[in-house]
């Protein structure tokens, strides 16, 4: 219990009691006396029409009763020399807790301005993120608008190029149908042509082979006429060799050459290839040649 700060005396941290006077203390009481008096504070009471209660009774006598024991204390100078050592302690005692507390009051402050600066930077901060993530949804609406954009050019030079390759594929188609069509005109002209070349190569080729015919034939029988086919009896008159042969026709001309059919059968033949028709003639019409008894039966190869 704090004597004094039931007078009212120590309600100023500045003023150390322990140098008050008795006067001093007296007049406290005085004053304090006139405040917590029961009859005083009832009247007052019933003047503002309130009505005091037992408890309300009890408690103002008990304030004023302790306000008694405070001032007998302070009177006794024993008991307030007591008071005072203890008091003293409480006050410095007060007093560092009160420096401690203002200690921790300053560093709640400083603390409290330093998370005031932190919540006022935070807030900076989040202003700035709040920007920044705008500025970002911003640039990401426009990106996804550019994207869309994208996009739909690129669907739309996908659809031209769709477009262009149908139409290609349709040029292709119908320029490889033209080239068709030309090359089978082409094959069909070149075939009539060939076709013509051909009639008129065979044509041709007929009328030479038939010139070459007419010649070969004209040759041949020009060959033939003057050929002269010789049989004798090989039982009468033996066998006669090329030479003899030829040593035997020279006198009617010229002679090619003799050729001698080697058969087994009794005549021998000879075909004699003479230098010109007259002498074919010549050998033909001669008496040696033609007398019975000449070994030889001469006729021309073109009588035969």
């Amino acid at each position: 219990m704090d004597h004094y700060e039931v007078l009212g005396l120590s309600s100023v941290e500045s003023v150390d009691c322990t140098k008050l006077t008795e006067a001093e203390i007296k007049a406290a009481y005085r004053k304090k006396a006139l405040e917590l008096h029961p009859d005083k504070i009832s009247k007052k009471r019933k003047r503002d029409g309130i009505t005091d209660d037992s408890d309300t009774v009890s408690s103002m006598t008990a304030a004023f009763q302790q306000l008694q024991s405070s001032y007998e204390v302070l009177m006794d100078k024993e008991a307030r020399k007591r008071f005072d050592v203890v008091w003293l302690r409480r006050k410095q005692k007060k007093v560092r807790t009160g420096k401690m507390q203002e200690g921790m009051a300053r560093k709640e402050r400083e603390r409290g301005k330093s998370f005031r600066e932190q919540m006022r930077m935070a807030r900076e901060r989040m202003m700035s993120m709040r920007k920044e993530l705008e500025r970002i949804r911003k640039k990401a609406r426009e990106w996804e608008m550019n994207v869309r954009k994208e996009k739909e050019r690129q669907r739309k030079m996908e659809r031209e190029w769709e477009e262009s390759e149908r139409v290609k594929k349709e040029m292709r188609m119908k320029v490889e149908r033209e080239r068709e069509e030309n090359e089978r005109k082409e094959e069909e002209a070149i075939k009539k042509v060939q076709e013509e070349e051909r009639l008129v190569y065979e044509k041709k080729l007929k009328r030479i082979h038939d010139e070459e015919n007419v010649r070969v034939f004209e040759e041949v029988w020009r060959v033939k006429a003057r050929i002269l086919r010789v049989t004798w009896n090989k039982v009468e008159f033996g066998e006669f060799s090329k030479v003899q042969i030829r040593d035997m026709f020279e006198v009617f001309g010229e002679v090619k050459e003799v050729r001698i059919n080697k058969d087994l059968g009794k005549n021998g033949h000879a075909l004699i290839l003479m230098g010109s028709k007259q002498s074919v003639v010549a050998a033909t019409v001669a008496k040696w040649v033609n007398h019975p008894k000449s070994p030889f039966l001469v006729r021309p190869l073109t009588l035969c």
